[in-house]
């Protein structure tokens, strides 16, 4: 579950509502004018995920560690390892490769890295 905040053109809290995201699009879109209002959209954590200001009509989303470039190059980089079946991204940009782990003969989830450092390696290694 999301926290939508909104504000109005005073800066005063109008609202807080827990909701998903696309209960809080939908839930927007229903305003008579939301471009006359900011929004703040955070997670269970605090994070802040999404922005709306004003002159906007719609939430911009702010990118998730997973999507993008970056995160393609990282997945496609540790996939190709030998031994690894499934490749996992968290929101905080850690990169989990299950297979076989690395200087083991077991199989489990181990931390490959992060989205930024993979990314790098994998276009050094010029496989981007």
């Amino acid at each position: 579950m999301l926290t939508i905040t909104v504000h109005n053109d005073q800066g005063a809290s109008e609202v807080a509502k827990r909701a998903t995201r696309a209960q809080i699009n939908g839930w927007l879109a229903a305003w008579a004018a939301p471009e006359d209002l900011t929004a703040t959209v955070r997670d269970d954590n605090g994070t802040e995920i999404a922005i709306k200001a004003i002159g906007r009509k719609t939430l911009e989303w702010i990118n998730h560690p997973n999507r993008g470039q970056a995160a393609k190059s990282a997945r496609a980089y540790v996939a190709a390892r030998s031994g690894v079946e499934r490749v996992h991204i968290t929101k905080d940009g850690e990169v989990h490769a299950y297979g076989t782990m690395p200087n083991t003969t077991q199989t489990g989830w181990y931390l490959a890295g992060t989205v930024k450092a993979l990314a790098i390696v994998a276009a050094v290694d010029g496989l981007e």
